[in-house]
């Protein structure tokens, strides 16, 4: 065995170690990975895999489906576990990892293994698997281009094999565009320029082919075709509030203000490469030991390798649109975090790892483990595991739908009680209804209109006066059965006499 398969084994095994340690020690929290867990498991329950559904009445568009077939494959097949319903997010971190050792083989060829050691412990990465969100996928297929680009120009292929390669480059687009959506396009900015830029002077396949276009619009834009054609108004809600809005808006209420991408973003990167990040600063010459120098930053940017170009401009400029854009979350540039990976492996290609940093790492990775295990001893108030304790003894029995009446709905319950969570208005909801349901499944005239099995409806202690006025005045008795952290728990049957 050569010392490359032995260090891809090594990696391999360490990803895998990292990845599927303590996944299930955490129960499902809300807001996301109750929300995705949920409607992955409406598609189970209704054999719809077409159009993402929050509840059997409600669309839920917000994200393209990939995500949402990869949980609902893995319940289907290992049940509804947390681990089960956390595997998509292991796969894609384990398979990131071993792609960052690949693209390492031709950025860090004595060093394969370096970038991908380096991003499998990098902490945002790590922690961010054991989140259930598209985040952890959508880095996962734009790692596969990235890696898909390198092999094709610098991989030494022949013109036949270099275009197969690029083509599996647009393939792994159109995979990212059907689980996030535009945002997945963004590496192609700097692979744009940086082609551009490098038209005369590197013998490489063209970027856009028709091959290529037509094999990205087959896989990622089918299911947005056929959703168009079934929904009518959607072409205005995705252009309108999935784009327009969280480039330009300010109602979305992720951090728009001015300072947004330096809080945000800036921890997300200073926080979230601990230690790697510093350990490269920190080296002879590193960025941490010499003034900063935006001057001839140009100069400086075309006596870099041509693979190195590649990974500055396929990290800067998707992070110069996410500093523009006014909806800012951090895990929108974790995607960003391999070229990061990459930058910093090529940044410590010349350390000595002696004895005492093998020593150091290895308490890095344990530490990391502990921080994933610590969070399963930790009472969240957004715990759908831990809220299902407590509500089971109050109800005695799951009904069919469980009914959050002006509240937040509690779609983390979804895995372990066995039944459809839906919110409802108390007062009438304007009609027509928003593509994607908009903030109520329903109100509460309609709902009792329904005939859905058994019910319980949840509210805030504070609406319980409101609720019974309005139940009984549409000839429903009302039976409180109990409550928990300020929340009311009733059933209502038909009042006979009304």
């Amino acid at each position: 065995m050569t010392t490359t398969q032995r260090s891809f084994l090594w990696t391999l095994l360490l990803a895998l170690l990292l990845g599927f340690a303590f996944q299930g020690t955490r129960g499902i929290w809300d807001a996301d990975e109750g929300r995705y867990v949920n409607v992955a498991l409406q598609m189970l329950d209704s054999g719809d895999w077409s159009l993402p559904r929050r509840h059997p009445d409600t669309l839920h568009l917000t994200k393209p489906p990939l995500t949402y077939w990869a949980i609902a494959a893995s319940a289907s097949l290992f049940g509804t576990d947390e681990q089960a319903l956390r595997l998509p997010n292991t796969l894609a971190f384990v398979l990131t990892v071993m792609l960052c050792f690949g693209i390492g083989r031709r950025l860090v060829p004595e060093r394969p293994w370096l970038p991908a050691l380096i991003y499998a412990t990098l902490p945002l990465p790590f922690l961010a698997a054991n989140w259930i969100t598209t985040d952890t996928l959508l880095t996962a297929f734009e790692a596969t281009a990235l890696f898909c680009c390198v092999e094709a120009v610098f991989g030494g292929y022949r013109p036949a094999a270099s275009r197969r390669w690029m083509l599996a480059m647009w393939a792994a687009f159109g995979l990212a565009f059907l689980t996030k959506g535009p945002p997945a396009l963004l590496p192609l900015l700097g692979l744009l320029v940086w082609r551009v830029g490098k038209r005369r002077r590197l013998q490489a396949p063209r970027l856009f082919t028709i091959a290529g276009v037509l094999l990205f619009l087959l896989i990622g834009g089918s299911w947005y075709a056929w959703a168009l054609f079934k929904v009518p108004g959607l072409f205005d809600y995705y252009l309108g509030h999935e784009i327009a809005d969280r480039l330009i808006s300010e109602d979305m209420e992720r951090f728009p203000e001015w300072w947004g991408p330096i809080y945000v973003y800036g921890l997300s990167f200073l926080l979230g490469s601990i230690p790697w990040l510093y350990a490269s600063g920190l080296r002879r010459d590193g960025w941490l030991r010499r003034r900063p120098q935006l001057v001839a930053w140009r100069d400086r940017l075309r006596r870099m390798p041509p693979s190195r170009q590649l990974i500055w401009l396929w990290f800067l400029l998707p992070l110069l649109v996410f500093c523009i854009a006014r909806s800012r979350l951090p895990l929108y540039v974790l995607p960003l975090f391999v070229p990061m990976a990459l930058l910093i492996a090529v940044a410590l290609r010349d350390h000595h790892f002696g004895r005492m940093a093998r020593a150091a790492i290895g308490l890095w990775c344990l530490l990391l483990l502990a921080m994933k295990l610590a969070t399963g001893f930790y009472e969240h108030r957004k715990d759908g595991r831990q809220l299902a304790a407590e509500i089971l003894p109050v109800i005695g029995d799951w009904p069919a739908e469980l009914v959050f009446i002006d509240d937040y709905p509690r779609y983390s319950l979804a895995p372990y009680c066995t039944c459809r969570v839906e919110k409802v208005s108390l007062d009438p909801l304007a009609q027509p209804r928003p593509v994607t349901g908009g903030t109520f499944d329903d109100d509460f005239a309609n709902e009792m209109a329904e005939h859905d099995g058994t019910r319980l409806f949840v509210m805030d202690a504070s609406r319980a006066r409101y609720f019974e006025k309005i139940a009984t005045t549409h000839g429903h008795r009302v039976l409180k059965l109990g409550g928990y952290r300020q929340r009311v728990i009733y059933r209502l049957d038909s009042d006979p006499d009304s």
